[in-house]
């Protein structure tokens, strides 16, 4: 009995700490459970949005392209916005052989840019300081 609760418990501690975080960095300050989100707006309609999930023993793109999208619709409108520029990418936050499982941190960084400025992909990368790759 003592051996399921154990499990129980860690797998529940699992699931909660792989969900994406609405944790504001810059207004809040570090996250002890690593996830956030930090944003900018570079220019009248085009905003930097870097998103971090909480740990997990996974990688979770999902949660991390949730978050992010849900930090455009914010800033844009649902659904009024383009991805461009968007980088996704995973990392070990501790050593798994210290907790038997590995802590991943899963992230999604680039720019919305909002439909309502009516700007084409190569503007807004013109704004951004970027060429768009071909």
């Amino acid at each position: 009995m003592r051996a399921l609760s154990f499990t129980t418990v860690a797998l529940g501690s699992s699931f909660l700490l792989a969900c994406a975080s609405t944790h504001d960095i810059q207004k809040d300050g570090i996250n002890p459970l690593g996830g956030g989100y930090i944003e900018s707006k570079l220019a009248a309609g085009i905003h930097h949005i870097s998103v971090k999930t909480n740990v997990a023993p996974w990688v979770n793109l999902a949660g991390v392209r949730s978050s992010w999208r849900g930090r455009a619709e914010a800033l844009c409108g649902p659904a009024e916005y383009r991805e461009v520029d968007v980088k996704e990418d995973s990392y070990e936050h501790a050593p798994a052989f210290l907790l038997l499982v590995p802590y991943i941190v899963t992230t999604r960084e680039g720019y919305a840019v909002c439909k309502d400025i009516n700007l084409s992909d190569d503007e807004a990368m013109a704004l951004i300081g970027r060429r768009k790759n071909k």
